[in-house]
């Protein structure tokens, strides 16, 4: 006799409820706890203005996060989710040019986001600080973002890459995209036009691929 399959778990509606507002009393602290991190640093800001700024108690913080630091760590993660949202498609049907250019967007408009460039500063400045936060958020997000695209260029690319190449190509390519738009952004001394910014992504995409021999 057959071993029986495992009965897929029904959610009721009371408890698809509960999860739809656990998930957004979770984003609303990531909210509020980006834009005072942003305003006045990681040190300067106590979780009890973070649950002030959320709306919510301070043991609801604490029901979600183990400290402030896994606050920080969390949106490092929730970051590195927005631009990553595309890649299980770099296995399907589009090709490498057309998917590398949809992620060049996504990385440029979630990472030169004023949030995410605030973020940043906050990170530079804290990190001698607090060296495992700064390791714990490079793992959490930008480390994750690599990793994940090494493996789907692996996966897609028309020659085979080693680990180590795709990651380095990764790596590369996340760099080539932002180049010194960061920077800019970082010391708040402008940036080029959108419509430029946009057709040195596909220059950028076109070139990576033909240096890695991709196409």
């Amino acid at each position: 006799m057959g071993t029986q399959p495992m009965p897929m778990r029904q959610e009721t509606e009371p408890t698809r409820r509960r999860s739809s507002g656990r998930h957004d009393i979770h984003v609303a602290i990531l909210k509020a706890a980006s834009e005072l991190f942003g305003r006045q640093g990681f040190s300067a800001t106590s979780m009890d203005e973070i649950a002030l700024k959320a709306g919510v108690a301070r043991q609801t913080i604490y029901n979600h996060f183990s400290g402030k630091d896994q606050v920080f760590q969390a949106l490092a993660e929730y970051f590195a989710d927005l631009v990553t949202a595309s890649l299980p498609e770099f296995a399907d049907g589009s090709d490498l040019s057309s998917s590398l250019i949809d992620l060049a967007r996504r990385i440029r408009s979630q990472l030169l986001a004023p949030t995410s460039i605030a973020l940043h500063r906050v990170l530079i400045w804290e990190a001698p600080h607090f060296p495992e936060l700064a390791k714990a958020v490079y793992a959490a997000g930008p480390h994750r973002l690599i990793s994940q695209l090494a493996t789907q260029l692996a996966a897609k690319s028309s020659r085979r890459l080693s680990p180590a190449e795709a990651m380095h190509a990764a790596e590369q390519f996340v760099g080539m995209i932002l180049g010194r738009s960061q920077l800019r952004a970082l010391l708040g001394v402008g940036e080029p036009t959108e419509a430029h910014a946009a057709a040195r992504v596909e220059q950028t995409v076109e070139a990576f691929l033909k240096g890695w021999d991709l196409g």
